[in-house]
């Protein structure tokens, strides 16, 4: 009779339990563990481990180990190389398997318990027990039936939810990051942008990017988050030994638990001034001979199978990101040869303005500088400054060179250079934007300039920029007709123009950079390491 009560009170338990599992929003291991809680004191397990089937190994993992010693781990793994594990899920029933006589203390043995979706296998709850004659047989088909099933179709909703969530996260990140990339913003702001999401979606506390030239044997730091770059810089990394040695040389992923205990690291000196308790690397492959490795450290236990997923995409995006920016600037690079040998052809017309060109640009990129101007705007300065006299070239070489003053038909001629610049310049899709540059570097501020006789504001700001350092250094140059100024002398003359010919704003901010003393010098990249 006693007996009889047992298995009714179960029943009215699992009941409650299916109730509870269509409300409650919990992980596997939770669900699990509530499932066997519901055969506690009707069975004596004594440990109990949960295996689930992974999807895209489809090898069976260890998700929880309870109470079981290493020898009993080992013994289910034998289960699970055997095929035996696999077998009672295509049984869909649980099988009790008594353990190895050089193992048992007692009369062991192991429960098998099998989730299984019609015929999807979820996988399995195995539970180490003392057998109780006649027991098992009265109570596991209807019980174990009723509530596996359910479990087992807890669990997979759960990690279709899981599934799904991880998805529109990653697809959340990468549309953030292409938002970067479409902002054509310069590589280090987008690797700054991607390391900070990176930290954020794996809950990390700071990380940093390091390039690595096998070719140059070379380690070298180059973005930084919640770590000082120049902390980073002190710490001598290696390509022959450490974790950050260990991703270099071999190409693979590093995951390090306790990286200050971890044997094979530690004795290797390879942080300096600050020591991750757990660390994750992945490389972020570029070519052959070059790589980037992201590195996140933290005081979390572990980095999770999502936080490794998640970084093996966003390593594969990084990658697309820098290759297609390398690619970019060795384009760019080239169209730039292509262009400075234009204007030294157009030079060559005049020996009088060599350099002219590159000068002007050199001041305009100054004054745009200043005003902070987008990344786009400065291209357009940079290649439309070079190619603001490209309409010489369909001028006569006796006006350009002629020692004494032009006649009004000979000026009319000369006038026509803006426009000639435009015609050939506009059929370039990559200096659309730059064109207007060009056309009106000789427009005046009060509207009398040319070709077209704009004034104030409508002159485009590119142009009333170009305007003033083109005079500059005109003023600033000899000429067959004329001395040249001292700055101090030029200088004067634009700030007496400024409001007529110049737009009296970019005069006083020309002025100001004069004041401070020009400097021309490149400003580097860190892209230039990997060109």
């Amino acid at each position: 009779m006693i007996f009889w009560v047992k298995i009714m009170i179960s029943k009215d338990k699992i009941i409650h339990y299916l109730l509870e599992l269509t409300v409650l929003d919990k992980n596997p291991e939770k669900i699990c563990e509530n499932f066997l809680n519901l055969f506690k004191g009707i069975i004596n397990y004594k440990g109990w481990a949960f295996l689930i089937l992974s999807e895209e190994t489809n090898q069976f993992e260890f998700l929880r180990v309870e109470e079981l010693k290493k020898n009993y781990v080992e013994e289910i793994k034998s289960l699970i190389e055997e095929g035996l594990i696999d077998w009672v899920l295509e049984r869909k029933t649980p099988v009790t398997v008594p353990l190895k006589k050089n193992l048992a203390s007692s009369d062991e043995s192991f429960f098998i318990i099998p989730l299984v979706i019609k015929n999807k296998k979820i996988g399995a709850v195995i539970l180490l027990f003392l057998t109780k004659p006649n027991l098992l047989g009265e109570i596991t088909p209807d019980l174990f039936a009723l509530a596996a099933g359910q479990t087992a179709l807890t669990i997979e909703n759960f990690l279709l939810r899981e599934e799904l969530d991880r998805q529109r996260k990653e697809e959340i990140a990468l549309s953030k990051i292409s938002g970067s990339v479409e902002a054509n913003k310069e590589l280090d702001e987008i690797l700054m942008f991607i390391l900070k999401l990176a930290l954020e979606e794996t809950q990390s506390e700071y990380g940093f990017f390091l390039k690595i030239d096998e070719k140059k044997k070379k380690i070298s730091p180059w973005i930084s988050f919640k770590v000082p770059l120049s902390r980073v810089k002190k710490c001598p990394f290696s390509l022959a030994r450490g974790a950050i040695g260990y991703v270099a040389s071999t190409g693979k992923t590093l995951i390090v638990d306790n990286y200050p205990e971890d044997a094979r690291f530690k004795s290797c000196v390879e942080f300096v001034k600050f020591k991750p308790k757990n660390l994750v690397s992945v490389p972020v492959k570029i070519n052959q001979k070059k790589m980037v490795i992201l590195t996140l450290c933290n005081t979390r236990p572990f980095y999770t199978r999502d936080d490794l997923d998640f970084l093996f995409i966003i390593a594969t995006y990084t990658a697309v990101i820098i290759k297609n920016k390398l690619l970019y600037n060795e384009l760019r690079q080239s169209f730039l040869d292509t262009v400075n040998a234009l204007v030294q052809t157009v030079e060559a017309k005049d020996p009088y303005i060599a350099g002219h060109s590159q000068r002007v640009t050199e001041y305009s990129l100054e004054i745009g500088r200043y005003l902070k101007l987008s990344r786009k705007e400065m291209e357009m300065i940079r290649f439309c400054g070079l190619l603001h006299d490209i309409g010489k070239i369909g001028i006569s070489d006796s006006l350009l060179n002629k020692p004494s003053p032009l006649r009004e038909e000979e000026y009319e001629l000369i006038k026509e250079h803006p426009i000639i610049g435009e015609q050939i310049v506009k059929e370039i899709k990559f200096l659309e934007l730059g064109v207007p540059l060009i056309r009106h570097h000789h427009e005046r501020y009060d509207g009398k300039g040319y070709p077209d006789g704009l004034e104030g504001e409508k002159i485009p700001l590119l142009a009333r920029i170009l305007t003033v350092a083109d005079a500059f250094d005109a003023m600033v140059s000899t000429r067959p007709y004329r001395r040249a100024l001292t700055f101090g002398e030029a200088k004067k003359e634009l700030e007496q123009k400024a409001g007529t010919q110049f737009d009296p704003r970019i005069v006083k901010i020309f002025c100001k950079i004069l004041d401070k003393g020009f400097s021309s010098k490149k400003r580097e990249t860190h892209e230039d390491d990997f060109s």
